[in-house]
C-alpha cells in the first residue's frame, strides 16, 4: 500500500529518536532514552507481578498495555502486570530465556536465530502488528510504485536492514547491483534535497513528513512479499507446560488485547495519549502532538481486514506462511510451525473476534 501524508505536526518512533539529537535537539533527545523504572498496578492482587519485558522505552508503542493496566484489565483477572521498559540496548528475547521476564515483545526471525543458534526454545504466542515495519520513502514527483522501481535508483540504507533488505530485493527479482546505496540516516534533507532518491524508514512515515514541504509516499515491505511476524509476544515453552505460568499468560494476553480493542475499535486515543505522557512514560518528557500523531499512524499496522475480521494479535494462515517464505529466504533453518503458536490466542477468543 502506498500513501501520500502531509502532516502539521513531528513523530518521535523508535528509531527517530535514534537521531532525535540532530533532528529535535540534544536535550529532548537524551530525555526520551532515559528509561523510567517499572511500571503497573498491583491494587487487589495476590502474588508476584508477571513480569512483562518491552523492547522499548515506554512511548505510544505500548499504548495497549497502558490502557489495559489503567483499567483493571488485569487486576480484574487478579493478575497484576510488571512493565519492564527497554531501549537500544536491551535483548527482549535474552530476558525471557533467562527467565528475568515472562513476556517480551519479539519477531519471529529473532527467536529463529536463538533456536537455530543457541538451541533457545521460544514460542510466539500472538503478535499486535499485522504488517512489518519497514518501508521505502520517496519523494511523490519520483515516487518508488514498486520494488523494480529501486532499479537505477540512489537509496538510503542502514547496516542493520541488510539481511532485511537483501530478501526483500531477492523475493521481488530486484537486482541489487542496479542501485546505488549510500548510507541511511533519520534527517530527511537528502531526499527532500534530491540527493537521494528514496531511503529506508520505519512504521508511520509522519515523522519524516513534518521535516519537509515535499510530499513523500511510503512503500511497504509487507505487501511486497516480506511481511515477517513482527511485535510479537514471546515466551519460553517451559512457560506453555507449566500450568501456573500458563494461565497466568492467558489472563496477561487477554488483558493486552483488551486494552488495544479500546484504542483500535473504542478509539480511546486521548486516553492512551493521556495515559502515555503523564503516567507511564512521564519522565522521558514526551510530546503529546507527537505522541498522538505516532500511535495514529502505528494503528495502520495493527488494524487490517484480518485483525477486524479475526481479531487483533492473532496470527492468519497467510502471515505463518509469509514468515516461513521469509526465514527460507534468509537462509534460517527453522520450522516457523515449532516457533508460532495460537492456542493461547484459540482459548481466549474461543471462536469469537472481540474479547
Amino acid at each position: 500500500m502506498r500513501s501520500s501524508l502531509v502532516l502539521p505536526n513531528p513523530v518521535l518512533s523508535r528509531r527517530s529518536l535514534l537521531v532525535g539529537a540532530g533532528a529535535f535537539g540534544i536535550s529532548g533527545f537524551l530525555a526520551a532514552c532515559s528509561a523510567p523504572g517499572a511500571s503497573g498496578s498491583m491494587a487487589g492482587v495476590t502474588g508476584d507481578p508477571l513480569p512483562y519485558q518491552l523492547s522499548w522505552t515506554m512511548d505510544y508503542e505500548f499504548a495497549g498495555s497502558y490502557i489495559a493496566d489503567a483499567k483493571g484489565y488485569w487486576t480484574a483477572q487478579d493478575l497484576g502486570v510488571s512493565l519492564l521498559p527497554g531501549g537500544p540496548n536491551t535483548n527482549p528475547e535474552q530476558l525471557v530465556a533467562s527467565g528475568q521476564a515472562l513476556v517480551s515483545s519479539s519477531k519471529v526471525v529473532s527467536a529463529a536465530n536463538m533456536l537455530v543458534s543457541d538451541g533457545i526454545d521460544l514460542q510466539i504466542v500472538g503478535c499486535l502488528w499485522q504488517k512489518y515495519g519497514l518501508t521505502v520513502i520517496s519523494r511523490s514527483d519520483k515516487p518508488v510504485h514498486s520494488p523494480k522501481d529501486l532499479e537505477g535508483m540512489t537509496v538510503g540504507v542502514f547496516a542493520s536492514n541488510d539481511s532485511d533488505w537483501a530478501a526483500f530485493l531477492q523475493i521481488n527479482g530486484v537486482d541489487r547491483s542496479k542501485i546505488t546505496e549510500v548510507p541511511g540516516s533519520f534527517d530527511i534533507t537528502p531526499l527532500a534535497a534530491g540527493q537521494v532518491d528514496a531511503v529506508q524508514g520505519y512504521g508511520s512515515t509522519r515523522v519524516f513528513q513534518l521535516a519537509t514541504d515535499v510530499t513523500l509516499e511510503t512503500l511497504q515491505l509487507a505487501d511486497f512479499g516480506y511481511n515477517p511476524i513482527s511485535a510479537a509476544y514471546a515466551v519460553t515453552k517451559s512457560t506453555l507446560d507449566d500450568e501456573v505460568k500458563r494461565a497466568q499468560l492467558v489472563s496477561f494476553l487477554r488483558g493486552e488485547i483488551q486494552g488495544w480493542q479500546d484504542i483500535a475499535f473504542g478509539e480511546q486515543f486521548d486516553e492512551a495519549i493521556d495515559l502515555t505522557v503523564n503516567r507511564y512514560g512521564k519522565d522521558l518528557g514526551l510530546n503529546p502532538e507527537e505522541q498522538m500523531a505516532a500511535l495514529v499512524g502505528q494503528m495502520d499496522f495493527v488494524v487490517t481486514e484480518e485483525s477486524t475480521a479475526n481479531g487483533l494479535c492473532t496470527m492468519s494462515d497467510d502471515l505463518i506462511a509469509g514468515t516461513q517464505d521469509v526465514l527460507d529466504t534468509l537462509g534460517i533453518d527453522a520450522d516457523v510451525d515449532s516457533i508460532v503458536t495460537r492456542e493461547i490466542l484459540d482459548e481466549i477468543y474461543a471462536g469469537k473476534t472481540r474479547v
